[in-house]
């Protein structure tokens, strides 16, 4: 599921990320450990930095509402989302 997170951040497909983000938060009231701040791949962004890298704030928005999400995360490279955000 967090791959199509990921991609949906990326491609600024703000309905399928609420609708993820929506999905996940019910996974998580049923006890299943689900990790937002992973990426799809081993040197991918994560959901979060693939919206801040791109300047969607409005994703950006929806992902720092959701319990879990880590603004302080590091990538593969060492960088944050609000690194990868600067550097746009």
């Amino acid at each position: 599921m967090v791959q199509f997170l990921v991609n949906a951040s990326r491609n600024r497909k703000v309905g399928v990320v609420k609708k993820i983000l929506a999905q996940l938060a019910r996974l998580a009231r049923e006890g299943v450990n689900v990790n937002v701040n992973m990426s799809w791949s081993a040197r991918g962004p994560t959901a979060l930095r693939a919206a801040s890298m791109r300047g969607y704030t409005d994703v950006v928005a929806l992902l720092l509402a959701h319990e879990g999400v880590d603004v302080n995360h590091q990538g593969y490279h060492g960088l944050t989302a609000l690194m990868s955000a600067s550097i746009r």
